[in-house]
């Protein structure tokens, strides 16, 4: 066990009525406590954590993405929508673009 060093933290009142009864629940010491929730944060790494989660996100949209238009969706995109360059939409006429 490497050398222990002493820190002393503030916590509610709540918490440490918490503590202490875990402790006394499970025959430890409150620092035993406190130090396995510590462990338990640092050897869980948040980065590594978001990575899998965009990971994940990233395979379901390959594989939607290889799969093509799926049935009975749209397949025209937005520009499909207006006439010409100058953005005029479908149906209205060019006689309403210059408001």
């Amino acid at each position: 066990m490497s050398r222990m060093v002493r820190k002393q933290v503030c916590i509610d009142e709540q918490l440490d009525h918490a503590l202490a009864e875990k402790a006394h629940r499970m025959g430890v010491s409150q620092g035993q406590i406190v130090r396995a929730a510590l462990r338990r944060e640092f050897e869980t790494n948040p980065d590594d954590e978001v990575a899998v989660v965009w990971s994940g996100i990233r395979s379901v949209l390959d594989r939607r993405d290889a799969s093509g238009p799926l049935e009975g969706t749209r397949t025209w995109v937005r520009d499909d929508a207006y006439d010409d360059e100058r953005g005029c939409p479908r149906g209205i006429g060019h006689r309403h673009s210059a408001r």
